[in-house]
């Protein structure tokens, strides 16, 4: 489980919700790109001057300032567009755990030897390390299991988490044929499994926003690596074998980095920290649907297409889903519990902490009549985040045809935010 260690996980109580993530891309690069490191800071990304950026766009309303540094700092970086793109999927191959035991195991991580043992080529059989990976990840499942909940039949979570790696889901599941499929009802899945797999970073629900009784959910394993692990997939299955797969394991790269985002830009008593919600419009759908400072940043995942192409097109149902989105009033009903967290309660000091955050004139975000829920506030801007070859000449740009600005990123410099 990467870093997250036995001592770790026998400790976790029901309350906490550790942030012990695993390698991301970011490291990633670092590992792969001694360059990044011993650059002068001058050409390095800077991660935490693009998010600086991106929590006071959206404090003041200002996308213009966010895509300006985001822009100045793809100038600058050391790994070009062309090269990150590349190395997209060679994460989505080994992901955090993966890549962190192949560097223990004597493979240089650094030279194209890695990518010969990734594709299945040479004499390393990475199929076996795979599997290492995933039983030291079951054990640590199974021991959870027990721990944080008292699950009876831990064979159950790990059913779950393996029916995730190899459906790859990246669309609505319905409720009902979840818990059918798994044989449990809904509280199990959502108090016990969902909560429990969300708190180790292994798999994470994302909930429909502006619908206080859903009947869909979206989930994502956090770490590609693993996924690739259950199914021992390699690189040329990624890149060539299945049709689909690439573009499930970089959107689940996308969905963990924008909780990481998430849990970055927030402060620890905001009750919409680390929440990442997904909302079906009429026409289609946003992906993502993160909260910074009690607003909403709608942020629409589109693998292939970049703003250009999407401008161009017709049928566009998502494109004009974050469209409505951003000029509609979702957020003016949208609530989230003070008193709960990943489907569990918190505990009444945490309660009194969030309250009192809640109620800072700085927060855009507001209780409601209850004091039981906190709704957000007005959306000041769109994201599309695309891995369309077309924006890698582009790279970022803002659309403001509609009814707010949309600033196409890049995946590639999305993924370095962290």
């Amino acid at each position: 489980m990467g870093q997250t260690g036995d001592s770790a996980l026998d400790s976790l109580s029901l309350h906490e919700n550790i942030e012990l993530y695993t390698l991301g891309f970011a490291d990633f690069l670092r590992l792969r790109h001694r360059d990044v490191v011993l650059a002068p800071p001058s050409e390095r990304f800077d991660g935490t001057s693009v998010r600086n950026a991106l929590y006071e766009a959206m404090d003041q309303s200002t996308p213009e300032r966010f895509a300006s540094e985001v822009e100045t700092q793809q100038q600058d970086a050391i790994v070009e567009a062309t090269t990150a793109r590349r190395e997209i999927a060679n994460y989505c191959t080994t992901g955090g755990a993966v890549t962190l035991r192949l560097a223990g195991s004597g493979i240089d991580i650094e030279e194209e030897q890695y990518v010969d043992v990734i594709r299945g080529r040479g004499d390393f059989d990475f199929k076996a390390l795979q599997e290492e990976t995933f039983s030291e990840c079951r054990e640590g499942l199974l021991r959870a299991a027990t721990n944080l909940r008292g699950i009876k039949d831990g064979l159950g979570l790990e059913r779950f988490f393996a029916l995730t790696a190899h459906e790859h889901p990246t669309q609505d599941v319905a409720f009902d044929d979840l818990v059918d499929t798994l044989d449990i009802d809904r509280r199990t899945l959502r108090d016990k499994y969902l909560s429990i797999l969300s708190r180790l970073h292994l798999l994470s629900p994302s909930q429909e926003y502006d619908n206080q009784r859903p009947r869909q959910i979206r989930f994502y394993l956090r770490d590609p690596g693993l996924t690739n692990a259950v199914c021992r997939t390699n690189l040329t299955d990624v890149l060539r074998r299945e049709p689909g797969l690439q573009e499930a394991l970089a959107k689940s790269t996308a969905f963990d980095q924008t909780i990481r985002l998430s849990c970055e830009l927030n402060h620890q008593d905001d009750p919409k920290r680390g929440l990442v919600k997904f909302w079906p419009g009429s026409k289609g759908s946003v992906d993502f649907v993160v909260k910074l400072n009690g607003t909403p940043v709608p942020i629409l995942w589109s693998f292939n297409e970049g703003i250009n192409e999407l401008r161009r097109s017709i049928d566009t149902p998502d494109f004009d889903a974050l469209q409505d989105f951003l000029g509609g009033s979702a957020s003016d009903s949208e609530r989230d519990p003070i008193d709960e967290l990943l489907y569990m309660p918190v505990s009444d000091n945490t309660v009194r902490r969030r309250r009192e955050y809640i109620q800072k004139d700085s927060y855009e975000g507001y209780m409601d009549e209850d004091e039981t829920s906190v709704i957000d506030g007005a959306p000041s801007f769109g994201i599309l985040l695309t891995n369309a070859r077309s924006a890698l000449e582009r790279g970022v740009e803002i659309y403001d045809e509609g009814p707010k600005p949309i600033i196409q990123i890049p995946l590639w410099t999305y993924l370095r935010f962290m």
